[in-house]
């Protein structure tokens, strides 16, 4: 059963970015592009809070997935703002089999 709340806004997103120079690497592979799929959630016009699920591609196919969530946003107003995300990296192909960490975005 639903329950509607007054001012309850959420907002699925998906944003993909490419890295075409100085691109980041991991052992020596360049990063080539990520997706960043997500959902966020405010109620009563307070703060945004996020969870979201990032897949990073590397030049050679092979790709790492991280989970992240809102940690901190920085900015003079919704249009204008930066997040910083922040989360378990949970799991590769190819060569990134069996990665472990921690990513911050």
């Amino acid at each position: 059963m639903w329950t509607i709340v007054p001012g309850h806004q959420v907002r699925l997103f998906e944003i993909r970015r490419t890295y075409p120079s100085n691109a980041p690497a991991i052992n020596g592979m360049k990063i080539v592009e990520s997706w960043t799929r997500g959902v966020r959630n405010r109620l009563h016009r307070q703060q945004w809070s996020g969870d979201y699920l990032l897949v990073y591609g590397l030049e050679n196919g092979d790709k790492f997935f991280t989970r992240g969530s809102v940690v901190a946003v920085h900015g003079p107003g919704e249009s204008n703002l930066t997040a910083t995300t922040v989360g378990p990296i949970m799991g590769g192909t190819g060569k990134l089999v069996g990665i472990q960490g921690m990513a911050r975005t």
